[in-house]
């Protein structure tokens, strides 16, 4: 999906830098990059760019208007770029080399180690470690490995070369070799803000299948942080990502090229598995402002481009969705951890979502305080922050 924002937002970027001077565009192997690039967050970078306008869409008779914090942050992080330079960016991939040097070219045994330094290295270890104990007990039996991916692996041709061999190898020729590709990458991103710390080249979260491996980027853990999420956004990623191995193993999400409405309802029910995971007393065991974060983690990365062919859900239903999850994690049956028990729960809940969403936002707004158990979640923690 992504190569398609990437001719579109060329075109857009050659027309308003005028007289540019060419570029060389190489043919990558689109095989690849489909686990890395068909990924939400790197749908965002695309939307947000490309596409970078709020929406207005009728909810009920009336307009909502539907904001990304997510792609607002990814436009405030691109506006400082030249425009040549950024054409260039994405069609060099760059956004994707980071992940495809983990997956393709990294020993298996290599460290792993997650954020600035290693920052949150010990929370995702330990959170995907419960979350594995946690899931094992319906029936997910797989040891995930946890990649992360970081900028400066790049400024490393040891590791540069080779994964651009393994991207564009069919492309190169006597009249332009790998290491001159390598050399005019790392000269690009040396202009770029930050330069290898740049947070557009590792601003993705996914879980490969074919790898058995959920990766997270620097630039993921630097955007939770802007929000004033660092605490659990980390926690969120990870077992967002743990739930989309889940949705293998139920087999209802086996292929990258599903439509716009299954796309939404994979993210959404990842959330809810998330959130379930994350409030019940068995699992993360969060409450309070800590699964507020939760909520306005998966309301930070939704989007607003519902007509896209890879629309995940807006902010208000990713967060609705979250909700959904702790609450049925609160109830009294929450012992069921069955996943086709949930599954089924998720499918009645996700046919009345608009309904449901709906529902959550009105009571919220003029909710202050928490009246039942199946509402402690629902009404009152989400009316504080809906003010934000």
């Amino acid at each position: 999906m992504m190569k398609y924002y990437a001719l579109l937002l060329l075109a857009m970027l050659v027309r308003r830098a005028g007289a540019a001077r060419r570029r060389r565009v190489l043919r990558a192997d689109d095989i690849s990059l489909r686990s890395i690039e068909s990924s939400e967050f790197a749908s965002s970078i695309g939307d947000a760019l490309v596409l970078g306008r709020e929406v207005h869409q009728d909810v009920l008779g009336g307009t909502e208007r539907c904001s990304s914090p997510s792609k607002a942050w990814l436009l405030e992080k691109s506006s400082s770029i030249e425009s040549e330079d950024l054409a260039y960016f994405f069609d060099n991939h760059l956004q994707s080399l980071p992940f495809a040097y983990k997956l393709y070219v990294a020993d298996r045994d290599e460290d792993q180690n997650f954020g600035s330094n290693g920052k949150y290295t010990e929370q995702i270890t330990q959170i995907h470690s419960k979350s594995q104990d946690f899931w094992r007990d319906s029936g997910a039996e797989d040891d995930i490995r946890l990649l992360g991916a970081h900028g400066e692996d790049l400024a490393d041709r040891d590791k540069l070369i080779p994964t651009l061999k393994m991207i564009f190898g069919r492309s190169y020729h006597n009249g332009y070799t790998v290491e001159e590709h390598a050399t005019e990458i790392q000269d690009l991103i040396e202009r770029l803000p930050g330069g290898y710390s740049n947070p557009l080249l590792t601003f993705n979260a996914f879980f490969s299948n074919d790898a058995g491996a959920i990766l997270i980027g620097d630039g993921y853990f630097e955007f939770q942080q802007s929000q004033g999420l660092e605490s659990v956004g980390p926690s969120y990623a990870v077992t967002h990502e743990h739930a989309h191995h889940l949705q293998y193993a139920l087999s209802d999400f086996d292929s990258d090229d599903i439509s716009s409405s299954d796309s939404r309802k994979k993210e959404l029910m990842a959330d809810a598995l998330s959130a379930f995971f994350l409030y019940h007393d068995s699992g993360g065991d969060l409450y309070g402002a800590e699964i507020d974060r939760i909520y306005r983690s998966a309301y930070s990365v939704g989007d607003c481009e519902i007509m896209d062919e890879g629309h995940h859900g807006t902010p208000n239903e990713r967060r609705c969705a979250s909700m959904w999850g702790a609450e049925l994690a609160a109830s009294s049956d929450a012992s069921i951890i069955d996943l086709l028990e949930l599954k089924s729960r998720f499918n009645l809940w996700y046919d009345g979502l608009d309904y449901h969403c709906t529902t959550i936002d009105s009571s919220s707004a003029s909710t202050l305080s928490r009246t039942t158990v199946m509402t402690l979640i629902m009404a009152g923690t989400a009316a504080t922050w809906l003010g934000l």
